[in-house]
């Protein structure tokens, strides 16, 4: 390619440029494109000469790395240049991603630590601080040459446990040192139950960059996973998802497009598939999709995947596919490193080959689980065993605490008998007060007659309190009791007058066919207009009825799996069978012809409220186009009908009047105002909502939502 008027450094950089460019499109950027990068990178790098457009390079520099080896000196090169740019924020976030690279060197986190001191306070700078303490933790306990002993990690909890008033951020300190000694020892309840005080207590802190949220949850998280609390540990796995997620929004908005969480995603998908029954089996292929989108993007994930499909495996075991579960953990359990899991494992190949049928492998798996059944019993005992050692050392520090509570006790009795002593000596002066208390003697007893008559008053008071409390107690009986005979009343009677206007209905139509056919004609239309009007009245009564049965919480739901086809042609000819549309007047439904999903919902209560919602239209729509439409939402999982006309419409400020009881806009209407108040009750029981539309103004427009 031939640049004219340029010279050869201007042509290296426009080459360097446009390489960047054709890999940056590229989703993959191991090997030789990642390489390309970082000399893209390198180029740019020398090239500026400003520590703030450094600073972003270095970061992209550090972000695109894989290995600590290669991380280390970079991460090195960003403080420096932070210090020279004097950014601050820069500064603290490379000190702990410095002492991510470096979490098992001592030394190293003691200096990072010293750097912190140099930083002007602030909630970050506390945050990073803390950060490093914990790092500094683990590894102090990594370097132990033994373990920690009953009497340490006993001293611990009794200091945990008695300590009030602290720094938030040394109790989580403390806490979080008694979490990494236990899981040295244990892994059972006690560990769990003191996890579980940490996941809290760090959700109360205030805790601006979330690093510490997401080292905390992504140790708590396999605790509750190895002692089988699987709701807790997928509610921390997405807390653990909702951290990552904000982390990225941060980084993408400071351009750091190579700062991806790709691994961190998938080994919390991998965990939460691995607890499977605390998810539904929405969430089962919403997880197992998740990895699938990102071992196609990252070739680690890919590799680690393929080597060993334990997400696929759960996955299978999850969804009952298990001919497939049977070859992934078999794949699983042939490959190395998979020790602390086979017990698992082999407990879901078990399961599975019984289901297949596949007799050979069930009792293979069978007798592999029965071994690590065993092994697994007694490291349950051992660690049961130092528990209650733990707890055994709790109780003797308790009981050398209260010996030393009866020593002092005892120094406060010879402390009293000194006191004793001198109120003896002081007993001579107060002789002579004594003589003074008889002159104010006579003043106590007048206000002790005033305090008298004033506890007679406050008597009088409470026993009129009293009284007028059981007045209370009684109007309130009778209040309910008259509720519940006004209920029984509208009920009764409305059964009741149900059977007479059948019965006026019925007889009408007996009496015209009696007529002769010539005769007939004329009496047809009467007979017809009973039959509207009795069918109106019914439609009142059902009315009341529903009415009363969902405000007293007498009506049942019964969900299941239905078309969203199905419910609009029920709903239509439910709403027009009776009221064919006059001429001039359209119904439509589904105009874009939308394919049909499934909802899981009571067919019948949602026929109800689209009946409803679209007999409201009919009424008031003299001409036009009456449409029933639906939406999708699969971000909130939410199906959304809608019931649009062009009739006379509603005003704006009539919004929420006209779901309230016997509300009419037009008194001359059909109905008593209760069709609206009871789509927005029956909605209420399926867990969705009826809403009115006030942004369309060619009519009237209602929506009614249902969970998917």
């Amino acid at each position: 390619m031939y640049i004219c008027g340029t010279n050869n450094a201007q042509m290296r950089k426009v080459i360097f440029a446009l390489l960047l460019l054709a890999v940056m499109a590229v989703p993959d950027v191991m090997g030789a494109g990642r390489q390309m990068i970082i000399d893209s990178l390198e180029h740019r790098l020398s090239t500026l000469r400003s520590p703030s457009d450094s600073l972003k390079v270095l970061w992209d520099l550090f972000d695109i790395q894989n290995t600590s080896a290669q991380r280390l000196p970079l991460i090195e090169r960003v403080y420096r240049t932070a210090v020279n740019a004097g950014d601050t924020a820069a500064r603290i976030e490379a000190i702990m991603q410095q002492a991510n690279v470096q979490s098992g060197d001592s030394v190293g986190l003691a200096r990072l630590n010293e750097k912190l001191l140099d930083l002007k306070p602030s909630p970050e700078l506390r945050e990073a601080r803390t950060f490093v303490k914990f790092l500094r933790v683990e590894t102090r306990l990594r370097n132990l040459r033994s373990k920690p002993s009953y009497r340490d990690m006993s001293r611990m909890i009794r200091q945990f446990d008695s300590i009030s008033g602290a720094d938030p951020y040394d109790k989580m300190l403390l806490l979080y040192s008694l979490c990494t000694y236990l899981s040295t020892t244990t892994q059972g309840g006690l560990l769990e139950e003191y996890a579980s005080k940490l996941s809290a207590m760090v959700d109360t802190v205030h805790l601006p960059m979330g690093s510490l949220r997401n080292l905390v949850y992504s140790r708590v998280a396999p605790v509750y996973t190895n002692n089988g609390a699987a709701k807790k540990a997928v509610e921390t796995d997405c807390k653990l998802l909702n951290i990552v997620d904000s982390l990225s929004r941060v980084y993408e908005e400071k351009g750091r497009k190579f700062r991806k969480f790709e691994r961190n995603r998938y080994i919390s998908y991998r965990r939460m598939l691995a607890n499977y029954k605390a998810l539904t089996s929405a969430e089962v292929e919403m997880y197992h999709n998740l990895i699938e989108d990102l071992a196609a993007e990252n070739p680690d994930i890919r590799s680690d995947l393929d080597n060993c499909p334990r997400a696929h495996a759960c996955y299978y075991m999850a969804t009952g596919r298990y001919e497939d579960a049977v070859k992934a953990l078999k794949q699983c359990l042939s490959r190395p490193g998979v020790t602390e899991l086979q017990y698992y494992l082999y407990d879901a190949l078990y399961e599975a080959a019984a289901q297949t049928g596949d007799r050979q492998t069930q009792l293979n798996a069978a007798l592999q689980y029965n071994s690590l059944l065993r092994k697994q019993l007694n490291d349950r005992a051992d660690e049961r065993f130092r528990e209650l050692q733990i707890i055994y050392d709790v109780s003797e520090l308790r009981a050398e605490n209260l010996h030393l509570e009866e020593s002092r006790n005892k120094a406060r009795l010879r402390n009293t008998y000194i006191v004793i002593g001198i109120s003896a000596a002081a007993l001579v002066v107060m002789l002579v007060l004594i003589l003074i208390l008889v002159s104010q003697n006579r003043k106590m007893k007048a206000l002790a007659e005033n305090l008298r008559q004033s506890a007679d008053h406050l008597t009088s008071e409470r026993n009129d309190l009293r009284k007028t409390h059981e007045e209370l107690i009684e109007a309130r009986d009778q209040a309910k009791a008259a509720d519940r005979l006004k209920t029984d009343f509208v009920n009764n009677m409305s059964h009741e007058i149900r059977i007479p206007l059948a019965t006026v209905a019925e007889y009408t139509r007996l009496i015209i066919d009696c007529i002769p056919e010539n005769r007939r004609n004329y009496l047809d239309r009467f007979a017809d207009v009973v039959e509207l009007n009795t069918n109106l009245v019914i439609s009142l009564v059902d009315d009341v009825l529903d009415t009363a049965a969902i405000e007293h919480g007498t009506i049942s739901v019964k969900k299941e799996p239905v078309g969203v086809h199905k419910l609009a042609t029920v709903a239509v000819a439910g709403a027009f069978d009776k009221h064919t549309p006059q001429e001039g007047i359209k119904v439509v439904f589904n105009p874009e012809g939308k394919e049909d999903v499934t909802v899981l919902t009571d067919p019948k209560r949602a026929v109800r409220v689209l009946v409803n919602l679209l007999d409201n239209a009919r009424k008031f729509t003299d001409k036009g186009t009456i449409t029933l439409d639906y939406t999708v939402d699969t971000d909130r999982n939410m199906l959304t009908f809608s019931v649009t006309d062009t009739g006379s419409g509603i005003p704006a400020d009539k919004a929420d009047v006209i779901f309230d009881r016997f509300t009419k806009l037009d008194n001359g209407s059909e109905g008593v105002g209760l069709g609206l108040y009871i789509c927005r009750l029956v909605a209420r029981l399926l867990d969705g909502s009826v809403e009115f539309d006030t942004t369309y103004h060619k009519g009237a427009r209602f929506f009614f939502s249902l969970p998917l």
